[in-house]
């Protein structure tokens, strides 16, 4: 049996991207032997996975400076002991260890991209990314759009595809027009634009006394958001942490609103268009143009235009029928995130390369 090593960096977390990845591999684990090794920590992860899948740490946590050649040096130590035969690099910013331990041993790699290549990080980032790009068996981006980028960037590059991410929640449209909660999910991190979206919030509440919006996940900003939240004089808006069961909330919102600056694709979107929700999105890099049908299922908006934000918001919490219509059409396009389907596509990537 072949086997299949995914390497992030930290299973540990909860967010779209560990998601993502415990259902892939946990897919996969029913035909090959599958490890998941983190960067950092990682043996206690966030979301269920097959109980035959082994967790591994590099415990790069503990390495104080320099992490290069000390992780190189555990992952090629982890390498002789369990012997996977591919290893799938999840966030291709982390492909640097991946470059060296391909210098000394056979193993066939995939550079998974989890963001986009328009978003410029930093230095060593983007210079992981080009050694991804010419030494990766296979780069694996997250939708067309952003498979254009790379074509566009780097235009030698021909060993690339994309997979799109499945969705996490089964496909159940609850939506109830009376509902007058609006959700939003996500790491509280920069990324993610919660900022912007409390300066939206800030222009509807005094306007909008019928309705709630609740931000569901954890993160180094939450202080700062709440703060800015207590300033602003806010009533109905609040963190509520991390939730077990974010299907549930979204069963009984009326709205999703997604802030992010910049994303890889935008899971999450797929997860409340399952759930019948109209969508409210910033049109960011790289992902929610590809996931919404403007002014079908959802409204986009010019990214970090938190006026305008406001404005589509608003308009469709006045605007019964129109949330209605969007909700009839949130699930048209879902069967191009089918698990099944997505899953066959991992294979087909897979023997290619011979696993």
């Amino acid at each position: 049996m072949k086997h299949i090593a995914f390497y992030i960096a930290n299973f540990n977390h909860r967010a779209g991207t560990e998601r993502c990845v415990s259902i892939i591999a946990s897919q996969l684990a029913e035909e090959y032997k599958v490890s998941i090794i983190s960067f950092n920590e990682g043996l206690n992860p966030g979301f269920p996975i097959n109980e035959n899948i082994n967790l591994y740490s590099l415990e790069g946590e503990k390495i104080k400076r320099h992490k290069t050649i000390p992780i190189v040096r555990r992952l090629l130590k982890l390498y002789k002991k369990i012997k996977f035969d591919c290893i799938i690099v999840v966030d291709i910013c982390i492909f640097l260890p991946v470059y060296f331990l391909k210098k000394v041993t056979h193993i066939k790699s995939i550079a998974w991209e989890h963001f986009n290549c328009v978003n410029q990080r930093s230095k060593v980032d983007e210079f992981s990314r080009k050694l991804a790009v010419k030494y990766a068996d296979k780069v694996i981006v997250l939708g067309q759009h952003d498979l254009n980028n790379y074509k566009t960037k780097f235009p030698k590059l021909k060993k690339i595809d994309y997979i799109y991410n499945p969705i996490a929640f089964d496909i159940d449209n609850n939506f109830e027009i009376k509902n007058k909660k609006i959700i939003a999910a996500g790491r509280l991190e920069y990324q993610k634009g919660f900022d912007l979206l409390i300066k939206a919030w800030e222009i509807l509440e005094q306007e909008s006394i019928d309705w709630e919006l609740e931000i569901y996940g954890e993160g180094s900003l939450k202080d700062e958001l709440q703060k800015q939240i207590s300033s602003l004089g806010l009533k109905r808006i609040s963190l509520k942490g991390n939730t077990e069961n974010l299907k549930n909330e979204m069963n009984q919102a009326g709205m999703f609103v997604f802030s992010s600056r910049y994303e890889g694709f935008g899971l999450v979107l797929l997860e409340a268009q399952a759930q019948g929700l109209p969508i409210v999105s910033f049109n960011c890099k790289e992902g929610p143009s590809e996931i919404i049908d403007d002014g079908v299922n959802g409204f986009l908006v010019e990214s970090e235009n938190y006026e305008m934000l406001a404005k589509k918001m608003d308009e469709l919490m006045k605007n019964d029928a129109l949330r209605l219509s969007f909700s009839l059409n949130s699930q048209k396009d879902l069967s191009r995130f089918n698990l099944n389907s997505i899953i066959q596509k991992w294979k087909t990537v897979l023997n290619e390369l011979q696993i």
